[in-house]
């Protein structure tokens, strides 16, 4: 499915240096399981340059991003220009102002009016590896996307595959940022647009 908006869903429970989660391995290289912000360093570059690539310079494309604080503030230095929303649970993050919006995926209707159908990048985090909030994050996806064109990125568990097809009619992409134990909850990238030769492309 092709909506009118650019959406990235990312998994990036992790920012806050939440507890729980294992060490992982991006393309060989290690990072240690209390922040997204080092996984963020080791994956960044290809995201935010996609993100930027599919805001068409950023300037008149907004980008909401769910739950994902640490890709807004990357996203914000690469490019001030670039119109932003970060819909995010933790309200310290407030402190990016009218940019902010407090966000909790249980109730997913929720948010201002002004935001409805007016973003073409969504950003998104579900902070949870289950279908029920995988499916309550892209309700909220339906309302921010704008009419047209529209780009979706999800970095989440590989448990979620066949629920992003779904739902969100994603495939995965061959880029696989990865665990480097083998303990399950293996990250992948999905797209609901072919990157061609970024990020590893479509997988076949």
């Amino acid at each position: 499915m092709i909506w009118g908006g650019v959406i990235v869903l990312m998994a990036d429970g992790m920012d806050l240096g939440w507890k729980g989660r294992p060490t992982l391995a991006c393309n060989g290289s290690k990072v240690s399981g209390g922040g997204w912000a080092q996984m963020m360093e080791v994956l960044g570059v290809r995201k935010k340059k996609e993100v930027l690539a599919l805001c068409g310079g950023g300037i008149r494309a907004r980008v909401a991003c769910i739950a994902c604080p640490t890709l807004y503030a990357y996203l914000k230095k690469m490019d001030p220009n670039v119109s932003m929303q970060l819909l995010e649970y933790d309200k310290r993050f407030g402190q990016y102002g009218s940019e902010y919006t407090f966000y909790d995926y249980n109730h997913p209707e929720d948010i201002p009016s002004e935001l409805k159908h007016s973003c073409k990048v969504v950003v998104a985090d579900p902070p949870y590896l289950s279908k029920e909030c995988l499916e309550k994050v892209a309700e909220t996806i339906h309302l921010l996307v704008q009419p047209g064109e529209s780009f979706l990125l999800l970095l989440t568990g590989e448990v979620q595959k066949e629920t992003a097809a779904e739902i969100l009619g994603l495939h995965p992409c061959g880029f696989r940022p990865q665990h480097s134990s083998k303990l399950g909850n293996e990250f992948r990238l999905f797209s609901n647009y072919d990157p061609g030769t970024r990020l590893g492309g479509w997988e076949k």
